[in-house]
């Protein structure tokens, strides 16, 4: 592959595997070796065999991406840290912390849909809270919030927002405003229908309602298919019991009653009223 030959000339980052660990809609994920701080870090370059026309676009919105979550992270601790960014012949790349779960599992949170509790759902989501304030106040719209793109680390018992940019959206989804916002395209399922409809419509409270989605899809993966509406019943199914009427109250208030005026401080309300044992 031509972008591991180029990466193998970096000085400070040695390539750990022969492949990208992961491979994506336009973008590699590579697990590298840090001579500076002898740590691992993971390494994010964009495919290779992109047309012209979307590479220039999505080596665009690859650099904002890096910048965005580089100034985000040194605010908020629950955004995955980028370290650096840099070309090397034509291919650009920014490298990241790397996050080990500490069981062999895939660090993110996306095996715990249907498997968490009311308790380890609110802990999750009142620190991936903090990351989307902090994005928010600083005129970015993530839009690809779900259980993906939620990473734990450990090390630190902490969970992580990742993927500010998704070098793997398709080029029509990559949007910058004049606010300074960067809109990104996620999964359906978290984004309220006006969103689905038309992309460019993210906003901060499209966060908000994917808040919610992923509240729900945690305790449920039944809730992907919501249809935009909450059934009478919130079920935990790692349980097998009725999820508190708060959890209802919560998702009815994001997802039957989105308002385009929602935020993140209006979500947070509602998920401390939330009991946990």
């Amino acid at each position: 592959m031509a972008t591991e030959r180029v990466l193998s000339e970096l000085f400070r980052y040695t390539i750990e595997d022969p492949g990208p660990l992961h491979s994506g809609g336009c973008g590699h994920l590579w697990k590298a070796h840090d001579r500076l701080f002898g740590e691992s870090v993971a390494i994010k370059t964009i495919r290779s065999d992109l047309t012209a026309q979307a590479l220039r676009k999505v080596q665009a919105s690859f650099a904002t991406e890096a910048i965005v979550t580089a100034r985000l992270s040194r605010k908020c601790q629950n955004i995955v840290p980028v370290r650096d960014l840099g070309r090397i012949d034509s291919v650009l790349y920014l490298v990241m912390d790397w996050i080990e779960s500490g069981d062999g599992t895939s660090p993110d949170v996306s095996h715990l849909m249907g498997r968490a509790s009311v308790a380890s759902a609110k802990k999750i989501l009142l620190q991936v809270c903090d990351a989307v304030s902090a994005a928010h106040a600083d005129g970015i719209v993530h839009s690809a919030i779900a259980p993906w793109n939620i990473v734990y680390r450990k090390s630190t018992d902490a969970y992580l927002l990742a993927d500010f940019g998704l070098v793997r959206v398709v080029e029509s989804h990559l949007i910058s405003t004049p606010s300074r916002s960067l809109l990104q395209g996620g999964r359906l399922a978290f984004l309220p229908a006006y969103a689905r409809r038309d992309i460019g419509r993210v906003s901060y409270a499209s966060d908000v309602f994917a808040l919610a989605v992923t509240f729900w899809s945690l305790l449920d993966p039944q809730a992907l298919r919501h249809e935009d509406c909450a059934p009478p019943v919130i079920r935990v199914m790692r349980d097998q019991v009725d999820a508190p009427p708060q959890v209802r109250a919560m998702i009815a208030r994001f997802i039957d009653g989105h308002s385009k005026n929602d935020s993140v401080s209006d979500f947070m309300d509602y998920l401390y009223r939330i009991p946990v044992r």
